[in-house]
């Protein structure tokens, strides 16, 4: 789990095997450097779709990961609600959460299983005074080409195409009231700048369309007190936080410390790379 402080910018992190009775946050530098010396558990079916065997220990070994997974999610969340910011009180939490990952580790979120009310009988086990200080969006990248084709007409395909950014609400696509789905196109990049116009696009489908930014998938799953389309306009804006880049990134401020911490995770059931011999 990343966290950053909205107020110092402080980044810290907290890892599962560190936090067996309470949370401990770690400054990035120093979780990279415990990651490196990580000992996984080599037995462990999280990633495993079918695995063969027994299949019902296989299902409660599942479950029981599952149940730590929850577990280590609501004390850094509820760890998070308890540190002060900047006053002496609670303090409001933004959760992100990229589905791709979430489809492992928290299956509640998935399309069929996502709720619209952090009610007490769901997996994050909070209070009431605590779910109304937090606020939960799952977003969705490019990852496995699971998000919309992007095609923004323009007037009889006289004028350059693509050009709208910001942020875009999907009408009518949820099944649940409640729920709203927004989309995000980001500013494009130097390299995207110089679109050809549609008709003269190799491919026009819209999947390979010349200076087509990535757009990222932002469904607003828990939003007490804030309107759902301010809530996506934030997480738009975050696109923009990364201090190392001169663009938006594809996944919002702070996941870009995340996808690099992956580098320094290796597991016991991964293959190291052969290094090329001289």
């Amino acid at each position: 789990m990343v966290r950053v402080n909205p107020i110092t910018a402080k980044v810290e992190v907290a890892l599962s095997s560190l936090c067996k009775d309470e949370i401990t946050w770690l400054s990035y530098p120093k979780a990279l450097q415990n990651l490196l010396n990580e000992k996984w558990d080599p037995d462990s079916v999280a990633d495993e779709i079918a695995p063969e065997g027994d299949e019902q220990t296989d299902s409660t070994e599942k479950q029981r990961e599952e149940r730590a997974c929850n577990e280590f999610v609501t004390k850094c969340l509820r760890d998070c609600l308890y540190t002060p910011i900047e006053k002496e009180e609670k303090s409001r939490v933004l959760f992100m959460v990229a589905a791709q990952n979430a489809r492992k580790l928290l299956p509640w979120l998935k399309n069929h299983n996502v709720p619209t009310d952090l009610s007490p009988h769901m997996k994050l086990n909070m209070i009431k005074s605590e779910r109304e200080c937090l606020w939960l969006v799952r977003v969705r990248d490019k990852t496995n080409g699971e998000i919309p084709v992007n095609i923004v007409p323009s007037e009889k395909f006289k004028i350059r195409t693509g050009r709208a950014t910001g942020v875009f609400c999907w009408n009518n696509i949820c099944d649940k009231e409640k729920q709203e789905i927004f989309l995000s196109k980001r500013e494009g990049l130097d390299t995207e700048k110089y679109a050809l116009i549609l008709p003269k696009l190799r491919l026009e489908n819209g999947r390979d369309e010349a200076e087509s930014a990535p757009i990222l998938e932002i469904a607003i799953l828990h939003n007490p007190k804030i309107e759902a389309k301010k809530l996506a306009c934030f997480v738009h804006s975050l696109r923009k936080r990364w201090p190392y880049f001169s663009g938006d990134v594809s996944l919002p401020f702070p996941f870009p410390f995340a996808k690099k911490a992956k580098e320094y995770a290796m597991s016991a059931q991964d293959e190291p790379e052969d290094e090329p011999e001289d």
